[in-house]
């Protein structure tokens, strides 16, 4: 098998996943980071951790009010989607 079928490629319209570590990145771009986010907007900062390392790069929607709402508010505060969808007005959350 080629190399090159192996490999996952994204849509030219899709920008590639966001990660734990590139998220943080862009935190630390505003000046900011993890921890101070989450103190900023209320939340426990090891349940942010614990919800950007398990939804960060998927595709699917959380089900949780909380999760999402913490998603969707550091989605915000970096300009990007960490799930697709996450910041759609029609949303059902």
């Amino acid at each position: 098998m080629q190399a090159s079928s192996l490999t996952h490629t994204t849509g030219p319209s899709s920008p590639p996943p966001l990660t734990t570590n590139k998220v943080r990145a862009l935190l630390m771009e505003r000046g900011s980071n993890l921890r101070q986010f989450s103190l900023r907007h209320g939340y426990k900062p090891r349940s942010v951790q614990q919800a950007l390392e398990r939804w960060a790069g998927r595709d699917s929607l959380p089900l949780g009010r909380l999760t999402y709402r913490m998603l969707q508010d550091l989605s915000r505060e970096i300009g990007q989607e960490i799930v697709p969808g996450i910041l759609e007005e029609d949303s059902e959350h």
